[in-house]
């Protein structure tokens, strides 16, 4: 057994490796603390409290007084559009999303464009027909982050009968393209004014969930899965309705507990003018509800919700309250089982104020942000809100109102909102993306967040590295290491003769990295004489 090192011999008063020689230093094997795991031949560094640490990547909070970065405007089309407007991030590809949009240069066909952000500017590839139906409307689209660059459309086809349909597409590049073929979720009559919502179950492979009215002003909200297979080849799971008599503007709007497979709450307008909310469960393809539960009385419109992430069971709702002169009202709503709670009201953002896009900052679990458009006087600007949720349901401004518009007129209630899952750990909403309505068309921006976004750096410094780890070890399990001055013979794929540096990626490479730390020359493809200290 290799004896142990005394601590004090090896750190300065900072708590960094001493860089000067020593006797008891150089050279042989010293057992330590791991905290974390330890893969093994894995470089190692030195932690300030004695303990010893794979290099890992730590995260830094970025401008905390939720300021808004706003990025120059990009033209989408130079016409208006119809009732379809929506995006989402593809997970696969950084800085890389997708827009559905009823083309009104083309006969309002239903047009998918892919957009890329470089900084604060995006540039759109070419635009793309899904779907040739004329007058389409209220489209939705979402990418599937376990199928490489695959995403779905849900839609209603004016065409035929103002039936829903579901359609798969690939992104080749920057453009899309739709191989397969649709698939009819309703063959019975549409009504032309109501919405569709569709999401990703985040607890599956390639399961969607759609809501939808059914069957013109008297028809059911109904729910049913929809999964898409590798090959595009879509299936859909049984009808189940949400409400049986359903009339008027639904809203219906999905959000999955993000924190808990298998649950989501679905909210809506019912045919006595009631917010209602209803808890799901998910077993396979089948669903099952628990009873209905209204938390608002007073005819709202534009109702959206979003889970939180960090607190099971935990959802935001926020929605146009027409009596209190149209301001937006906001409220925590709690399952517990299949039961539904609500927190106190909130009133926010002063009216008439349609409240159109809501996101949950998957960094900052609490924090939300919420998009609409300012009515009443004209140019009726979009506007995005931050706000926080205590850990009573509380609901508090955290930032805002940051103009979204660009002195044009909104014109459109309509809004896409969507946030980045790659951009280096920062999160941007709608690719910081949203829309505002001008005489020359639709528009997107990227903007930023700040506080909410972070920064992701390597743990590695100038002076922490202290070896190579002898075998594999578990978190506090104790670890035998091989010191700088040793050698390590547990290797692979060494270049004989060379001179390898710590990464900040926690291997070996024979270039330099930043900062510029230097593990030994490899004496054999397996074995490296780490340099002394």
């Amino acid at each position: 057994m290799s004896k142990a090192r005394n601590l004090a011999t090896l750190l300065s008063s900072d708590g960094s490796v001493k860089t000067t020689k020593y006797a008891d230093s150089v050279g042989g094997q010293s057992d330590f603390v791991a905290s974390g795991t330890l893969p093994n031949g894995s470089p190692v560094i030195l932690n300030s409290n004695g303990t010893v640490s794979a290099i890992g990547q730590v995260s830094t909070d970025v401008n905390l007084t939720h300021d808004w970065i706003e990025g120059s405007y990009t033209t989408l089309t130079n016409d208006g559009i119809g009732s379809t407007l929506d995006s989402d991030f593809n997970p696969n590809i950084a800085n890389q999303f997708a827009v559905v949009y009823a083309d009104a240069n083309n006969s309002n066909y239903t047009t998918v464009a892919v957009g890329t952000v470089s900084g604060t500017t995006i540039t759109f590839g070419t635009h793309v027909v899904a779907v040739s139906g004329t007058n389409n409307n209220y489209a939705m689209i979402k990418f599937n982050p376990n199928r490489a660059n695959q995403f779905l459309i849900f839609y209603q086809d004016n065409s035929l009968s103002y039936q829903r349909h579901v359609k798969a597409g690939v992104i080749t590049g920057t453009t899309p393209s739709f191989p397969y073929s649709s698939l009819a979720v309703t063959t019975s009559y549409g009504e032309t004014s109501d919405r569709n919502c569709m999401q990703f179950d985040p607890f599956t492979t390639d399961q969607f969930i759609l809501v939808y009215e059914n069957g013109g002003y008297t028809g059911p909200l109904e729910i049913r899965v929809c999964s898409v297979n590798s090959a595009g080849l879509i299936s859909l799971g049984s009808v189940v309705e949400v409400e049986s008599t359903y009339t008027g503007s639904k809203y219906p709007h999905i959000a999955f507990d993000v924190n808990t497979a298998n649950k989501f709450l679905v909210t809506y307008k019912d045919s006595n003018s009631d917010a209602v909310a209803k808890s799901g469960t998910l077993s396979g393809t089948s669903i099952t509800f628990g009873t209905r539960f209204i938390f608002d009385t007073g005819n709202p419109f534009y109702i959206v919700t979003a889970s939180e992430k960090g607190r099971s069971g935990k959802f935001l709702v926020g929605w146009y309250d027409q009596p209190n002169s149209g301001r937006t009202q906001l409220r925590v709503l709690t399952v517990t089982g299949t039961t539904v709670t609500a927190g106190a009201v909130t009133n926010f953002a002063n009216g008439p104020f349609y409240t159109t896009a809501m996101l949950n900052d998957p960094n900052d679990g609490n924090k939300f942000v919420f998009h609409g458009q300012k009515g009443g006087t004209a140019p009726y600007p979009h506007h995005a809100y931050v706000v926080s949720v205590s850990s009573g349901d509380v609901v508090t401004a955290a930032g805002g109102p940051y103009d979204m518009s660009d002195g044009s007129y909104g014109g459109r209630q309509q809004s896409t909102l969507c946030f980045d899952p790659n951009n280096n750990g920062k999160v941007i909403f709608g690719s910081g993306i949203q829309f505002s309505y001008a005489s020359t068309g639709w528009k997107f921006a990227v903007s930023q967040l700040g506080g909410i976004y972070q920064e992701l750096a390597s743990s590695l410094t100038a002076t922490n590295f202290i070896g190579i780890s002898s075998a594999a070890y578990a978190d506090t399990e104790t670890a035998t290491l091989n010191l700088q001055g040793g050698t390590a013979t547990n290797l692979s794929g060494l270049t004989v003769g060379a001179t390898y540096y710590v990464q900040g990626d926690n291997t070996l490479g024979t270039s330099a990295a930043s900062p510029s730390v230097e593990a030994g020359k490899a004496l054999s493809t397996t074995s490296i004489l780490l340099k002394g200290i």
